[in-house]
């Protein structure tokens, strides 16, 4: 429950940033946020930063955008290995 707090939180300061035109410190909570989701397997908290991080991209610095395409590899894997047949 802590951990979807926190991810909650990352997320909420990460918007609070984006909407004062902060956009390099709001986009890194944000994907600090989305690093968080995958860490605890939060579908709808991944989805939340993905739309966010997609609304905002032309704003994200080449190392944001790094780091959230390092995140959706993350993604990927966890979709994978969730559509694996049992053996």
């Amino acid at each position: 429950m802590t951990l979807n707090r926190y991810t909650r939180l990352l997320a909420e300061l990460g918007i609070y940033y984006l909407n004062a035109k902060q956009y390099e410190r709001g986009l890194a909570y944000i994907v600090d946020s989305f690093e968080y989701s995958i860490r605890i397997r939060s579908d709808k908290g991944m989805l939340r930063c993905m739309g966010l991080f997609e609304q905002f991209r032309l704003f994200a610095s080449p190392q944001i955008q790094q780091r959230y395409q390092e995140m959706i590899s993350e993604v990927q894997k966890l979709s994978v290995y969730a559509w694996m047949p049992v053996v």
